[in-house]
């Protein structure tokens, strides 16, 4: 793990107006103790294995949140930006058995970190941080509920191509940066299925034409069209 920059710091209560701003003596004393953690793009902040060092509230940038299966397998989970809660973080808050996910820093980060100790503190004593954690986790399971339906009942062809069209909108370029093990990684399989399917994609389909290091999108419309009624491309992987 890269070594972490802790300086003090005060909370930007722009990306957490409704946490920030609570009016509650007992959750202000503890965010006054909070710290501030900066980190680089790449950066692990956690490692499977380790124990959560605290209650982590994102003031800027983007990080990534992967399960780790027992075979060191990887499975993209969802983002995390500015104003969300983790739903893992928020979980192991209330166990202290060490994690079996990994958090990267997608970009350059800015996190406010809330030691165990204290996070149970205003937990016990803040009736409104209480209200906002467990609305939080009701609304965090609900997108996992989401994400376990299109792993149970989409093809991972028609997944590959849903998160192709993702990046796309996240990027706002035709040129999409990522490699394929990176999407391998995202939606849990090898870089040789994830090879295998954009190269039928490729040929078959016509959206897309492969580079090193990106995918060029050739038809936005095609792509589209291809996400909205499933790729069809059932190949032997």
């Amino acid at each position: 793990m890269q070594t972490l920059s802790l300086p003090g710091g005060a909370a930007d209560a722009r990306s957490y107006p409704d946490l920030l701003t609570l009016d509650d003596p007992a959750w202000r004393t503890v965010l006054d103790k909070a710290s501030e953690v900066h980190a680089p793009a790449g950066t692990t902040l956690l490692e499977s294995g380790e124990s959560c060092a605290g209650f982590m509230l994102l003031q800027t940038g983007v990080v990534r949140v992967y399960e780790v299966s027992s075979d060191g397998r990887e499975l993209f989970l969802y983002k995390v930006m500015p104003g969300d809660l983790c739903l893992l973080n928020m979980m192991f808050m209330f166990n202290t058995q060490p994690c079996h996910f990994k958090v990267i820093a997608e970009t350059d980060v800015s996190i406010l970190s809330i030691n165990p100790g204290q996070f149970d503190l205003a937990l016990n004593n803040s009736t409104r941080f209480r209200s906002s954690i467990f609305s939080a986790m009701a609304e965090r399971v609900h997108h996992l509920m989401h994400m376990i339906n299109n792993l149970a009942f989409h093809p991972l062809a028609d997944r590959l191509l849903m998160r192709i069209h993702e990046k796309q909108r996240e990027q706002g370029s035709d040129l999409i940066l990522t490699t394929h093990q990176e999407l391998a990684s995202e939606l849990g399989t090898s870089r040789e299925v994830i090879s295998r399917l954009l190269k039928n994609f490729e040929s078959r389909v016509g959206a897309i034409k492969l580079k090193r290091g990106a995918i060029q999108i050739l038809s936005a419309d095609m792509l589209q069209n291809s996400v909205r009624h499933g790729a069809n491309l059932a190949t032997p992987v």
